[in-house]
């Protein structure tokens, strides 16, 4: 995992909106600018993490399915 930019942690928002209950981080990141986020490559990456203190948030995006690399 590599930290991502304070000035990309927008850009992440698909992962993020809407927010499951329980504790806001990644908004608590973007807005204070304390933490920060974490993604296995950029500019597209395929897992991410938003870390503030030692609350974690590690959504995922439902992809629609489709011809890949290996159809």
């Amino acid at each position: 995992m590599q930290p991502l930019a304070a000035s990309d942690h927008l850009k992440l928002q698909q992962w993020f909106l809407p927010e499951r209950p329980g504790p806001l981080v990644w908004a608590h990141v973007v807005q204070t600018g304390h933490g920060r986020c974490l993604v296995d490559r950029w500019p597209n990456p395929r897992t991410v993490v938003a870390q503030v203190a030692d609350n974690y948030s590690l959504p995922f995006l439902v992809r629609t399915p489709g011809p890949g690399p290996d159809d």
